[in-house]
């Protein structure tokens, strides 16, 4: 529904404004993905307080705690989209502002349809469950009056907590009432031990294994899309083929160099030997026109690399020409990059001798122009994203060091998948693509604003479940735990998310991976590139990293000077409010 109604949206808006065809088609795949995590996100968390809640308070309290946890993780993917304005590139703009649309309708769509269907489903939602899957019990026979406790102590199988914490999932404090502290051995559970039984080698493992394949980011060539990158089946690249064969590889890539004349000076010492060459037909004035685009022809043929340069049209009045400038190499070749370079400056030498103006256009011009405005751009868009989300994050955790791991991480992640892409897409490892090359200029701008937004959404919603007990706790352990209290949250929180997180990560890969058997060769790349980042950040860093560096910070984890938290806003995103209320409320009517 929530890409239905983003999809719709974009083609209300080309009546107003153009969309290039990737626009629709990028929306659609962050909206998917986006879009069944959040509601997955909300439904486990109903499914969860349905053992100890009926219909209308579960899904309250869903709703108040993981769709709290929604509304900030869409914040963040909104903002890293949205910030994509930046770069100041008209198609880049609208292809943010799209996708950033399409995730606020995801959000709408989680918060408002998903607690409406489970009102009319009921307990049916969760109908059709397979034995021994995902938790659930195997089919014995029960006696109907036993329902809802088998029903609490299947929930506490699925937090990975025994029956003494079965209470901890409705957020009653830890206490000498509930019992010694036993724990389900779940898959989420063995994993997270194994990591605290050697945090430094988890921690060592992913650092080197990520950073050694964020090493290809060095040799990144970057393009625009073109007749030359397509598919070798495609119409447009056996053409292209045809004519680099037949001709030169320049061919299928000239530049346009505009001369315009009408401020030109007469009296240039290079264009007299060209004025006397002319007849005394025309004014001195017209002379000097017509000799400044002979004189710009033949300078920029001698410019290295550049096969042909010839004038190809001029304007009606006489003042300004055209002229095509043929490279040797094909458009996507790193040498035709040096070649506009040099054709720029001596651009500049034929302004200052004649007194024309000059500008140059062609797709490689092009894609200089928008690689030289992106480089620019991104120190500022790093600084507003991650600065922003890191500010966010401090506020939600009320930590220090909490939401630079989280940072850290995620420059890990993107790395190690920028170099992956390069070394399949651009590089050919293996002869796994059919045309490997440059990739498109603007993947990494666009490729890093959404990243980080599903990044931070893996993040708040494991790391909210850790901070959720720590604060129920009050950082101490349970009676009977052999663990401290940071290392018992870290450990109850990653058991209680990592099923879902889980879910959630391969939902998204799938999605991704699903759009890599698209025509267009940059849907291809984008959705390989976007599936290894998930990947990547979802099992090396949210679901090891995190925990690891949890494990070694101890007490620190948690750590926030008094004078930074008396003047930081209280921003409760994990529900911990609506929970005693909740408790309040239900102790009042008990009695």
């Amino acid at each position: 529904v929530g890409v239905g109604l983003g999809s719709l949206g974009l083609f209300i808006a080309t009546h107003w404004v153009e969309l290039n065809n990737i626009t629709p088609v990028l929306a659609v795949m962050i909206g998917l993905a986006v879009g069944i995590d959040y509601a997955l996100f909300i439904l486990s968390r109903y499914r969860s307080e349905r053992a100890t809640k009926d219909g209308p308070d579960a899904a309250g309290m869903a709703a108040g705690t993981a769709g709290s946890s929604v509304v900030f993780a869409g914040a963040t993917v909104f903002i890293a989209l949205f910030a994509l304005v930046v770069a100041n590139i008209g198609f880049l703009t609208a292809m943010g502002l799209a996708a950033a649309a399409t995730v606020a309708i995801a959000v709408i769509v989680a918060l408002t349809l998903i607690p409406a269907l489970l009102g009319l489903l009921g307990d049916k939602a969760f109908a059709g469950r397979i034995p021994g899957v995902a938790g659930n019990r195997r089919r014995v026979k029960k006696h109907k009056a036993s329902k809802h406790a088998a029903q609490s102590q299947q929930l506490a199988q699925e937090m990975g907590v025994g029956d003494a914490d079965t209470s901890r999932e409705s957020g009653a404090p830890a206490d000498s009432s509930r019992g010694t502290f036993r724990m389900t051995p779940t898959m989420g559970n063995r994993w997270v031990r194994l990591v605290r039984k050697m945090p430094g080698v988890v921690m060592a493992f992913v650092v080197l294994s990520l950073g050694a394949l964020s090493a290809p980011v060095l040799d990144m060539e970057l393009s625009l899309p073109a007749d030359t990158t397509s598919n070798p089946d495609t119409t447009q690249r056996k053409a292209a083929d045809l004519l680099s064969e037949g001709f030169y590889p320049g061919v299928n890539g000239p530049f346009l160099v505009i001369v315009d004349a009408e401020n030109i000076n007469a009296d240039a010492p290079a264009l007299q030997p060209l004025m006397d060459a002319q007849g005394e037909d025309s004014t001195p004035t017209e002379q000097a026109q017509l000799s400044s685009y002979m004189y710009t022809a033949d300078a920029l043929k001698r410019v290295g690399g550049v096969r042909h340069a010839q004038i190809v049209g001029l304007s009606e009045d006489g003042q300004a020409a055209q002229i095509m400038v043929s490279p040797q190499t094909s458009p996507t070749d790193a040498a035709t990059v040096g070649v506009a370079s040099a054709l720029r400056d001596a651009t500049e030498r034929i302004e200052d001798a004649t007194g024309a103006d000059l500008g140059m256009t062609g797709l490689t011009a092009v894609q200089l122009d928008i690689t030289e405005r992106l480089e620019e751009a991104m120190p500022v868009y790093l600084a507003i994203v991650v600065g922003l989300a890191i500010l966010l994050l401090f506020l939600v955790f009320r930590s220090l060091l909490v939401p630079l791991v989280a940072a850290l991480g995620f420059l890990l992640s993107v790395g190690s998948a920028f170099g992956l892409t390069v070394l399949v897409w651009q590089q050919g490892l293996w002869d796994l693509v059919p045309a490997p090359g440059p990739l498109i200029s603007f993947m990494p701008i666009f490729l890093i604003g959404v990243t980080f937004g599903l990044a931070m959404d893996y993040q708040v919603f494991l790391v909210t479940r850790m901070r959720e007990h720590y604060s129920h706790t009050g950082g101490q352990p349970s009676p009977g735990s052999p663990y401290s209290g940071v290392d018992e949250s870290t450990i109850v929180g990653f058991t209680q998310g990592a099923r879902v997180v889980t879910a959630a990560a391969i939902i998204m890969i799938s999605v991704f991976v699903a759009f890599i058997n698209q025509p267009l060769p940059f849907i291809q790349i984008f959705g390989f590139a976007l599936a290894v980042s998930v990947f990547f950040d979802a099992f090396f860093i949210r679901m090891s990293l995190v925990p690891a560096t949890m494990f070694l910070m101890g007490k620190a984890t948690w750590w926030m000077p008094k004078w930074l938290d008396k003047i930081m806003p209280p921003l409760d995103i994990e529900g911990t409010a609506l929970e005693k209320e909740w408790e309040e409320k239900e102790r009042a009517r008990a009695v």
